[in-house]
């Protein structure tokens, strides 16, 4: 639809960096009608992830200028386009990508940056469907094949992307060792076929990640912590192995000045940089396969639990809790408390 006026909508704005519980406020926001190429799209749901709250607290450093509405991964439908936007239409749910601004009510964005959703997906699991399987997929598929008997080592294994890491390697027929944060979240790795499982919220004993497979060394290490557990991960690869880095949760970066391993591969894995750098067709194929992988189970997430956008302070001090089980959803239209 077409039209003119503007509409209000709540958002969770982020006006200075710290702890997200402690920063983020919601405020309503006059949305403008939607310019050349431009779409409203009505948020139904969104996800809190460990991206999110590290971006809020300034980890990452000034990579949005404050203020700014948070949330990266949502699910929404469209309401409304603007001028010469012909490959989208009202009611169509999408995937509003390639900016923040999925903890509110209506986002304003590119039209070129909202791709169509699975129907076969439901609107929570689509909130999950972008960020952690993408970057899964990539990492194994894109960045790493792997083939059985490769020693492989996860980190932050209980997360949802550390699950879905142990299952994409199980697919191709490989026994991860898994590193888990919190004895408490062994629970989630069941049914998963494993090499072992090491619990450690530091540095670990090189040679008890090596005994997980037979007292040698790792052929691919997959790590979202950094910090001591990274550097540890990075001692038991063999020459020539590779280290997959995506995450910071430890907050504290690898220390290579004491420690670099030139006979080793340490790559970054930035999902920004790389959906920002592909074709769109590119990003919209790959999208589809991992929803699909969604539907599957493989690239599934389990939901802890659903709060109203109304509710986000309290959603996101659950975000923060230590040994969640799974992951906290905002629900975010007006019907759900918004």
């Amino acid at each position: 639809m077409r039209g003119s006026g503007g509409a209000d909508s709540l958002a969770a704005t982020v006006r200075r960096p710290g702890p997200a519980p402690d920063v983020v406020e919601l405020e309503t926001h006059r949305v403008p009608p939607p310019g050349p190429g431009q779409v409203w799209v009505r948020m139904r749901a969104a996800a809190i992830n460990p991206s999110d709250l590290l971006t809020i607290a300034g980890v990452y450093g000034a990579r949005f200028p404050c203020p700014y509405v948070a949330g990266f991964e949502g699910v929404g439908v469209v309401e409304r386009i603007g001028a010469g936007v012909v490959h989208l239409r009202p009611g169509l749910r999408v995937w509003p990508l390639g900016s923040p601004g999925a903890w509110q009510t209506l986002k304003l964005t590119e039209a070129d940056w909202c791709f169509p959703v699975n129907d076969g997906l439901a609107d929570h699991e689509v909130a999950m469907g972008y960020i952690n399987p993408l970057t899964a997929l990539l990492m194994l598929t894109d960045r790493a094949s792997l083939t059985p008997g490769d020693r492989v080592v996860v980190s932050a294994a209980g997360s949802a992307i550390g699950r879905m890491l142990l299952r994409l390697a199980n697919r191709q027929g490989v026994r991860p060792v898994a590193i888990l944060r919190h004895a408490r979240t062994r629970t989630v790795l069941a049914g998963l076929d494993l090499a072992g499982i090491v619990v450690a919220d530091g540095w670990i004993c090189p040679d008890t990640l090596r005994a997980a497979v037979g007292g040698v060394d790792f052929d691919l290490a997959l790590d979202a912590v950094g910090g001591p557990v990274g550097q540890s991960m990075l001692e038991v690869l063999r020459p020539g192995g590779r280290m997959l880095h995506y995450g910071l949760l430890s907050g504290t970066p690898i220390d290579t000045a004491d420690s670099v391993r030139r006979d080793v591969r340490v790559e970054l894995v930035n999902l920004r940089s790389w959906v920002h750098g592909v074709p769109r067709e590119r990003l919209g194929r790959a999208l589809q396969a991992a929803a699909s992988l969604v539907a599957a189970g493989t690239l599934a997430s389990t939901i802890e639990r659903v709060y109203p956008l109304s509710n986000i302070r309290t959603a996101l001090h659950h975000a923060e809790r230590p040994g969640r089980l799974g992951k906290i959803l905002l629900a975010c239209s007006s019907g759900d408390g918004s």
